[in-house]
């Protein structure tokens, strides 16, 4: 009870949720890392796709936030890689360009979002909030 005072309320609470952030850009990485953790959310890291498709198999997420344009492995394929196995893991897609033209057939995963960069945390969390029904603002 006492501990509930001094800690301030937080939008979303991802306790007990493993969240995979596949980013290649390092300041980007930590800082969606970063705000995963403050969450209470355990969170892996992979510098690119290869490297995020090979965390992924080796592993149990219950959320993938990936970029899309990424050297050796773009999101949509570490996403089709991920689909194929079976697995209807939530993702979400954050891309800057890329996908033009891309969005009727990607609206056709109820498990995929797609972020437009630049974005906010808030609309990161709003996104994680609605594919996880986890309580949050999505739901306010």
């Amino acid at each position: 009870e006492r501990l509930k005072r001094h800690v301030a309320p937080r939008p979303v609470t991802l306790a007990g949720k493993r969240i995979l952030v596949v980013e290649d850009e390092p300041s980007l990485r930590d800082l969606l890392a970063d705000a995963f953790t403050k969450a209470c959310a355990q969170v892996e890291t992979a510098a690119d796709g290869i490297q995020g498709w090979t965390l992924w198999s080796a592993g149990r997420y219950d959320l993938v936030v990936s970029d899309q344009r990424m050297p050796g492995c773009t999101g949509l394929e570490l996403l089709a890689r991920i689909r194929a196995t079976g697995s209807l893991v939530p993702m979400i897609l954050a891309s800057g360009y890329g996908l033009e033209g891309l969005e009727a057939d990607l609206d056709r995963d109820p498990r995929l979002r797609l972020l437009p960069k630049p974005f906010t945390l808030r609309a990161l969390f709003e996104l994680v909030a609605s594919l996880l029904e986890v309580p949050g603002q999505a739901q306010a």
